[in-house]
């Protein structure tokens, strides 16, 4: 079997929206297929394929603690590798998945250098963690299909409490953590809500 040339990248001049955009066209995801998964577990091997089929070698691995590390980014040629920590669930799988997909688009447009040569300040390096967090989340949930089941589910106008985002996480098969962070990237949720 032939492994694909991985092709994508991003800069942090970018909108993460349209970075998000070009990694969901690239995957072949679409909104029904996404909303048809029966469970969590059919959506992480879903996604991982998906990831796989842009040419990332995708690994797990379960001997670290999460609080040490939730996912890694390796960008080597000819295949660059995501290692996603197995003792996540499979719903924060996915979004750990794609935040280390952005952080290859941006390694390999040299945005990005490896830990050892990175040179970036605290408050930098914030700002390209949570440039991959909104990536992430908008590859993850396309704005039309925020929007969508928003009205769907009557959350128009919800104060947007654990149990409202819960209920549209599940729709999405993510963590209610990776949800608030997209519902703060379209304005939904201020940072205010983001960090109750």
């Amino acid at each position: 079997e032939t492994i694909p040339e991985f092709t994508l990248r991003a800069h942090l001049t970018e909108s993460p929206a349209d970075v998000g955009a070009r990694i969901r066209r690239a995957t072949g995801i679409d909104v029904d297929t996404q909303l048809s998964w029966p469970d969590e577990w059919r959506a992480w091997s879903a996604r991982r394929s998906a990831a796989e089929r842009l040419g990332i070698l995708v690994f797990q691995f379960t001997r670290v603690m999460l609080d040490e590390v939730r996912g890694l980014a390796l960008l080597r040629t000819p295949i660059p590798a995501a290692a996603i920590n197995g003792k996540e669930f499979p719903d924060a799988k996915a979004y750990t998945l794609f935040h280390e997909v952005v952080h290859l688009m941006l390694a390999a447009a040299h945005e990005e250098e490896p830990a050892l040569r990175e040179r970036r300040s605290p408050a930098e390096w914030k700002d390209v963690e949570r440039f991959a967090e909104a990536a992430a989340s908008h590859a993850l949930v396309p704005e039309d299909a925020l929007q969508r089941m928003v009205r769907e589910l009557g959350l128009q106008n919800a104060a947007w409490d654990l149990d409202s985002v819960r209920r549209l996480a599940r729709k999405f098969r993510l963590t209610p953590l990776a949800t608030a962070t997209r519902l703060r990237e379209s304005g939904f949720m201020t940072w205010e809500q983001y960090k109750r």
